[in-house]
C-alpha cells in the first residue's frame, strides 16, 4: 500500500495585525470571543491554514478548556478560517516577491563577478602584451649593443595604439602607423626614423597646437585650472566635452559646486556633456 506525500508545511511565524482593521471584524464578538478569534487564529495560521477535523484537538491547541471557551471558539471558528486563508494568501505572494528578488539579485551579483573577471583578463593581457614588448626590445638592443649606430626596431600597429593609450589617445594610433609604414619608416625629409616613440611625441604636440585654438575647452581648463579637456565638439544638438582620458573625467566630476557653476554658465541654455 502506498501512502500519499506528506504535506510540507511553509508556515508563517508573524503576519500583520492592523488596529482598525481587526477592531471592526470583532466589533459583533464579546470579549471573550474577541480572545478566542485571536488564539485560534495564531493556531489557523502556524498550522499553514489547516484545523484538525476533531474538534476537541483545536480546543486543545486553542488552549479553551471550559464550556464558555470552547463555545466562543466554535462562535468565531467560521471567520477566523476566512481571515486567516485571506492573511495567508497575502503573505505568500510577498514572500514570493522576495525570493524573486533575491533570485535576481544573485544573478545580477554573477553578471557583476563575470564581467570584473572578464575586464581584469584584458588587462593583464594588456600587461604581458607591454612585458613582452619591453623584453624584446631589451633583447634585440643586447644583441645590437656593440654596433656604434642605434638600431631602429619597426613596431607594431598593436605596440603604437598600447604608447597612445598610455599618452591619452591624443593621436590617431592607425594613422600614424600607416603614415611611417608606407613611407618605411623615414620622415619627411628622407631620412630613417631612428624612434618611433619620439616621432609620435611630435604628432602628438601638433595635435595639441592644432587644440589649442577651441577656446570653450581653453576656457574651461582654465577654470579648473588643469589641462582636463581636450576639444569641444557639437553632435545632435548637444555640446560634446571630450576629457583627455577616464581619470581626467572624474576629477571634473569630484569639482567643488562653485566651479561646476561656472562650467554650467559657459553654455547658458544649451545641453552639454562629458565624454572620453
Amino acid at each position: 500500500m502506498t501512502l500519499p506525500p506528506i504535506a510540507v508545511k511553509d508556515p508563517l511565524i508573524h503576519f500583520p495585525f492592523y488596529i482598525n482593521q481587526y477592531q471592526g471584524i470583532l466589533s459583533r464578538y464579546s470579549l471573550e470571543e474577541k480572545g478566542a478569534f485571536i488564539s485560534s487564529l495564531c493556531v489557523y495560521i502556524s498550522e499553514d491554514g489547516h484545523f484538525p477535523t476533531n474538534k476537541e484537538q483545536i480546543f486543545r491547541m486553542c488552549l479553551a478548556f471550559s464550556d464558555s471557551e470552547r463555545a466562543a471558539i466554535n462562535s468565531v471558528l467560521p471567520k477566523v478560517i476566512e481571515v486567516g486563508d485571506e492573511i495567508l494568501k497575502n503573505q505568500r505572494k510577498k514572500r514570493e516577491k522576495c525570493r524573486e528578488a533575491a533570485r535576481l539579485g544573485g544573478s545580477s551579483r554573477i553578471a557583476n563577478a563575470q564581467a570584473n573577471a572578464q575586464a581584469n583578463a584584458q588587462a593583464n593581457a594588456q600587461a604581458i602584451q607591454i612585458q613582452r614588448t619591453e623584453n624584446r626590445y631589451r633583447k634585440q638592443k643586447k644583441e645590437k649593443r656593440k654596433k656604434s649606430d642605434a638600431i631602429f626596431i619597426s613596431p607594431t600597429l598593436e605596440e603604437v595604439k598600447i604608447y597612445c593609450q598610455q599618452r591619452g589617445g591624443l593621436v590617431d594610433a592607425k594613422k600614424f602607423f600607416d603614415y611611417y609604414a608606407a613611407g618605411e619608416w623615414k620622415d619627411a625629409k628622407g631620412n630613417a626614423v631612428k624612434s618611433w616613440k619620439q616621432k609620435l611625441l611630435t604628432w602628438e604636440g601638433r595635435q595639441t597646437e592644432s587644440q589649442s585654438s577651441d577656446s570653450l575647452a581653453n576656457q574651461i581648463n582654465s577654470l579648473v585650472e588643469d589641462n582636463y579637456i581636450l576639444n569641444t565638439y557639437e553632435q545632435d544638438g548637444v555640446i560634446k566635452i571630450k576629457c583627455r582620458n577616464p581619470v581626467s573625467k572624474d576629477k571634473i566630476f569630484g569639482l567643488s559646486k562653485e566651479k561646476k557653476d561656472k562650467i554650467k554658465a559657459l553654455f547658458a541654455n544649451n545641453k552639454f556633456e562629458f565624454v572620453c
